[in-house]
């Protein structure tokens, strides 16, 4: 069965183990509804995925304005990693990252300009210079997918890897299954498709680039 749905992933999951009673949404353990161990399994999976996968399927951009006298832009509600902040001017410029200490000990006053560096804290990007007056910026960043659900039935990891998305839900709620031994075949398959996906997309970001020759330099002591 090919796996591009919420629903089919439920399905491979409960064939895999053999085990229909972890999808009820009230066990003999729980004196209220509760979300079914395979929806949490995938769901932990899915935060898992997020944390280890920088792949282009997740790269993302938009574009804000910042407000005159305003230090702070609040950052993307699926915002993961940066990538890349830039000024949209003629020329574009791209702003330096830093550190939040780094970045106010290097322009610590308040005073207003186009902004020329940038800090991550919290949900915000602090900007130094502070912004003089309305500035149009364009983010690129890696995003995270929305969370399956029953209402949003798919998304970028059960399209893009779904055998990922099976692994990583089978090692989650194996880890929690009494007498089944198989974590450790999850876990390494999980660690395969990881490694597997992360070669692949370094071999179509760059294969198309023009291929440099090496030189060898050996120290002569």
């Amino acid at each position: 069965m090919s796996i591009d749905t919420y629903a089919k992933l439920q399905t491979e999951i409960l064939d895999t183990l053999d085990r229909n009673d972890l999808v009820a949404d009230v066990t003999e353990y729980s004196p209220g509804a509760i979300e079914g161990a395979v929806r949490r399994a995938i769901a932990k999976a899915e935060r898992r995925i997020v944390r280890r996968l920088r792949t282009r399927e997740f790269e993302t951009a938009t574009a804000f304005s910042t407000a005159a006298g305003v230090e702070t832009v609040a950052l993307p509600a699926d915002f993961v990693m940066m990538k890349m902040l830039v000024l949209n001017r003629n020329p574009a410029a791209v702003l330096a990252q830093k550190d939040l200490v780094t970045l106010h000990n290097d322009c610590p006053g308040t005073a207003a300009g186009s902004p020329r560096a940038y800090a991550a804290f919290g949900a915000s990007l602090y900007l130094r210079p502070v912004p003089d007056t309305a500035r149009s910026l364009k983010m690129f960043y890696y995003a995270a997918p929305s969370p399956l659900s029953a209402e949003h039935p798919s998304n970028t990891l059960v399209t893009k890897y779904p055998d990922l998305l099976l692994y990583g839900a089978l090692m989650e709620i194996t880890a929690h299954v009494e007498d089944d031994g198989r974590i450790g075949l999850w876990k390494n398959a999980f660690d395969e498709a990881v490694r597997d996906i992360l070669n692949d997309d370094t071999l179509n970001r760059w294969s198309g680039a023009p291929v440099r020759g090496s030189v060898d330099i050996r120290s002569i002591i």
